[in-house]
């Protein structure tokens, strides 16, 4: 087999090293919304209630692009290739977020952070998916599982960011660091898989073939609520945190501290959980256990913060992280 589509059998290769260091910017750049939302929009002149209203506005515009750029890039990828697709997304989402640093109104700002999250979606699922298809099936899990942890660190430097720089010198330095990603990726190649495939008949890059049997359709729902309450955790708990502190007169709270240590609890968690999965050969057995620990974190939180006004919520955040 030639270098160019070769499999590696340690997790330690370029191609996760590549990835990684793109999940990390991938992170970085998705949550600097999340930390910079009250500032930024405070510049905008937007005050009151109305942050809270036009904050989750941009972010479900934000989490709009991501859903159609996860289908659409998907869709070119298993037609075009993964490397196609990754240099076009990090491409665009470098853009939008260096044009970030210089909206004056809402409505600007909006188109961006769509622009932006079709972009990041194709970084990632490409990303994560040559890397899969670049390792041998006993260790592909171990790949993973480095990807999945810089990726979380990439958010957790996104919190830190939040105390050192104003929000457009944050969003400029974003879209510098995604050029720096395409300048890493330019060597990136197809994974053997997919060449494999693009050498046969068969149809690629068609939503049909996820509802081409019943066990499959499972599978795909089953990822999709998987999800869905890590993003509702991060996407709304965590970024509207400030204003739930405030609905219980919990005060201390710092949204940058709250964000770093739960971000953390996501790195602790990605890493653990995938070593153990890889250990006991079980990816049920461990996620059915991260699950009920996150049900149990969830109950406990919800209980201590109806029932005491002086709340050390960020403790409590990092611990029910990890579970997720």
């Amino acid at each position: 087999m030639s270098s160019e589509h070769r499999i590696y059998h340690s997790p330690f290769n370029i191609a996760v090293l590549v990835a990684g260091i793109g999940f990390f910017i991938d992170a970085f750049d998705l949550f600097l919304f999340n930390v910079y939302r009250i500032p930024s929009l405070k510049d905008l002149g937007i005050s009151g209630s109305e942050l809270t209203h036009v904050g989750e506005r941009l972010l479900s515009i934000q989490m709009a692009g991501m859903m159609l750029g996860g289908i659409i890039t998907g869709i070119i990828a298993d037609k075009k290739g993964r490397v196609t697709v990754l240099y076009g997304s990090i491409l665009l989402y470098s853009l939008a977020n260096f044009a970030n640093s210089f909206v004056h109104d809402v409505d600007t700002y909006a188109w961006i952070r769509f622009l932006a999250g079709v972009g990041l979606a194709g970084e990632l699922g490409s990303g994560i998916t040559l890397v899969s298809e670049s390792m041998s099936v006993e260790k592909r899990g171990y790949g993973t599982i480095l990807v999945a942890t810089l990726g979380a660190l990439g958010a957790v430097t996104a919190g830190l960011i939040g105390d050192l720089l104003p929000w457009r010198q944050a969003f400029m330095a974003a879209g510098i660091a995604g050029g720096i990603l395409l300048v890493l990726r330019m060597r990136s190649f197809e994974s053997s898989m997919f060449v494999a495939t693009k050498l046969q008949n068969e149809k690629r890059g068609s939503l049909l073939l996820l509802f081409s049997s019943r066990r499959r359709v499972a599978k795909y729902i089953a990822c999709i609520l998987m999800g869905i309450p890590i993003w509702y955790s991060v996407g709304l708990l965590i970024t509207l945190s400030p204003e739930i502190a405030k609905t219980h007169n919990i005060t201390g709270l710092k949204l940058s501290t709250c964000f770093i240590l739960f971000q953390i609890g996501i790195t602790s968690g990605d890493l653990l959980s995938g070593i153990l999965s890889q250990v006991f050969k079980s990816r049920k057995k461990i996620l059915l256990s991260f699950m009920t620990l996150g049900v149990l974190a969830t109950i406990y939180h919800f209980m201590r913060i109806n029932n005491s006004q002086q709340l050390n919520v960020t403790s409590l955040s990092r611990f029910s992280a990890m579970s997720l």
